[in-house]
């Protein structure tokens, strides 16, 4: 199964990729308690700590980088309490569309594990809108209240 979520972004598509391509940088995700990374470039292995114990933490390897194409690539290793996907691979894609304008791109390729699909794509699409909402705010770009959500 693959979900996307993508949006334009009022900033150059370099500037955007400095903050997305930089998979030692987990830290600054909404929800994230720490980062802790260890080695360097591909098969570099990152542990993300989130906020909610619910989410507990996560193990993930880079497994592609690319600036020129501006996509980053990593695999989720393991994950306390485990994660409703197996065999998952996220990546962000940064792609220009004017001079000041980018589109960001936030997938996930993953098998369904213990919950159904639909439950699995909409947690994953909140997610994913979530770190763009944080990518758009530290390039200053306007993030609009989504339902559900206080401003």
């Amino acid at each position: 199964m693959q979900v996307q979520v993508h949006q334009r972004i009022a900033a150059r598509a370099d500037a955007v990729f400095g903050i997305v391509g930089d998979f030692t940088q987990a830290a600054r995700w909404t929800g994230v308690a720490a980062c802790t990374v260890e080695g360097r470039g591909i098969g570099a292995r990152r542990t993300v700590t989130f906020t909610d114990p619910a989410r507990g933490r996560v193990v993930e390897r880079l497994v592609a980088l690319d600036p020129e194409r501006r996509t980053l690539s990593w695999r989720l290793d393991h994950a306390e309490p485990a994660w409703p996907v197996r065999d998952y691979v996220a990546t962000v894609r940064v792609v220009p569309v004017l001079a000041d304008v980018c589109r960001l791109e936030w997938g996930g390729r993953f098998e369904p594990g213990n919950q159904p699909e639909l439950a699995i794509r909409a947690w994953l699409e909140e997610l994913y809108q979530a770190m763009i909402d944080d990518v758009r705010r530290a390039v200053g770009d306007c993030v609009p209240p989504r339902p559900g959500r206080r401003p």
